[in-house]
């Protein structure tokens, strides 16, 4: 048992890992809103609601193809220790993967509560509690982890839509393929110079042909969008380079 916890099972490459007040606090929980065998329903309901929460972290965690080495489930929730690297959004979604397994819960939870089960009222009650705490941005909650995550990438600019513009790749790709022709076009129809080594024609072109030119300038209001756009993406590549 190292730092309070126990190691309750390995499933594939995770640790499972129970902290010993995991168990006391269910318990208390479980006793505490209700009476007689009701405290032993609480007890259950605690378990299943914790197990819920711990495999929300994990079910997010290999939705992002992140592997989890540990899985500690202690008195206020659960959390994961996996491997790789990730952006800010991806931290703050596994980090909130419990607080949404709550109310996917939740909604199934409700589902039966018509039918007046003593175990399923319990459950719904130790669901909203746990998810409502975790959602708190303190110590080794979840909101903790989440929350400063979360706050940069709201931070960070939205992109613009411009539906009206092409994109910059297919408009360069379009503007070679012009040039290439207007090019050729003038080769073709210009008149022509010895010159060479060998006293061989060479188009007499110097770019003065008003569709070169334009596509000349075409390119040159292109490569000044990419400078900006390159500019702007390294002021805030800080706030969205994996951590």
């Amino acid at each position: 048992m190292a730092s309070g916890f126990l190691r309750l099972a390995t499933i594939g490459t995770t640790q499972v890992r129970v902290h010993w007040v995991a168990p006391v606090v269910w318990a208390l929980g479980g006793f505490s809103s209700s009476t007689g065998d009701l405290g032993l329903k609480g007890i259950l309901a605690a378990v299943v609601v914790y197990g819920v929460h711990a495999m929300g972290h994990w079910l997010m965690a290999n939705f992002y193809r992140l592997p989890v080495s540990r899985l500690d489930i202690d008195g206020f929730g659960a959390s994961v220790a996996w491997t790789g690297r990730a952006t800010r959004g991806v931290h703050a979604a596994v980090a909130f993967g419990g607080v949404i397994a709550h109310l996917a819960f939740a909604v199934v939870l409700l589902v039966f509560a018509g039918k007046g089960s003593l175990l399923v009222q319990q459950m719904i009650w130790v669901n909203f509690v746990v998810g409502c705490i975790n959602v708190l941005p303190f110590g080794r909650l979840d909101g903790a982890d989440g929350w400063r995550h979360l706050a940069v990438v709201l931070r960070q600019p939205m992109p613009t839509a411009r539906p009206d513009r092409e994109h910059p790749t297919r408009r360069a790709r379009r503007l070679i393929a012009e040039a290439d022709r207007e090019i050729g076009h003038s080769a073709v129809h210009r008149p022509s110079t010895p010159s060479g080594p060998d006293g061989g024609p060479e188009p007499d072109w110097n770019g003065d042909a008003p569709e070169v030119r334009e596509i000349a300038s075409q390119f040159e209001s292109l490569m000044t969008e990419v400078r900006a756009d390159v500019q702007q993406r390294r002021r805030h590549s800080s706030d969205d380079e994996p951590v």
